[in-house]
């Protein structure tokens, strides 16, 4: 997220602003081919939320687990030597602390669907065994994480791109991200693995007492060009 492409950003140092502001940024119903608004290029503005073709279906799942980010380069390691998906799942699962055989399970299932949409052979594999960069490595990790967790992606994508870094967020701006995805309030754990999840992927800064802090993410040139080569040309070489 180091290099993104120019726009207008809101400039303001912090977006704890009026119920006005906030409602510009998740409007309570649904807008399409809504006419530009001059009001919104004004460099002291909040971003608009952006408005989508139709309403996101409401999740059936409305948690958050919590991110494994570690535990998923550490399985990108194991892969090497894994025979299969099988073989790779009884090794995440024997590799956790937890008590619970269950929980281990669980956690070993979401790392695979995480970071191994694509099989064992797929883009982290595949990444490692070329480059054994870790930097790199986790990088893809991030881009596979937030592909296949879609509030977090989105989160992302729409919530936090448009902001300015270094800006400080307080917690009602996640509550209405959340309120707006889920179509209701989400549980309080929901509402608190988001934000954590967003520190450990390095989005944001988070200190004890004050308000998040957006904070940009440096992507290695080498992960933006495996990514370009494994969206638009994963059949070339």
């Amino acid at each position: 997220m180091s290099k993104r492409p120019t726009r207008r950003r809101a400039s303001n140092d912090t977006l704890a602003g009026s119920a006005t502001a906030q409602g510009a940024l998740f409007p309570a119903e649904p807008r399409t081919n809504a006419a530009p608004d001059s009001s919104r290029t004004s460099p002291t503005s909040p971003p608009a939320y952006p408005v989508r073709s139709s309403p996101p279906k409401v999740a059936a799942r409305k948690t958050i687990q919590d991110l494994l980010i570690a535990e998923g380069l550490a399985a990108v390691k194991m892969s090497e030597t894994a025979e299969s998906l099988s073989d790779l799942h009884q090794r995440i699962a024997a590799d956790f602390k937890q008590n619970s055989r269950e929980t281990r399970t669980r956690y070993a299932q979401s790392v695979l669907k995480w970071f191994f949409p694509d099989g064992l052979g797929g883009l982290a594999h595949s990444a490692w065994l070329a480059y054994r960069d870790e930097r790199i490595e986790m990088d893809l990790l991030r881009y596979l994480y937030l592909a296949a967790e879609p509030v977090m992606g989105l989160c992302v994508s729409e919530a936090l791109f448009p902001l300015q870094n270094g800006m400080q967020i307080p917690a009602t701006y996640f509550d209405r991200f959340l309120r707006n995805f889920f179509r209701e309030d989400p549980p309080d754990k929901t509402k608190c693995r988001l934000k954590s999840n967003l520190m450990h992927l390095g989005f944001l800064d988070r200190t004890r007492g004050k308000s998040d802090r957006l904070q940009s993410v440096v992507f290695d040139r080498t992960s933006l060009l495996i990514l370009v080569h494994y969206l638009f040309a994963p059949d070339q070489p």
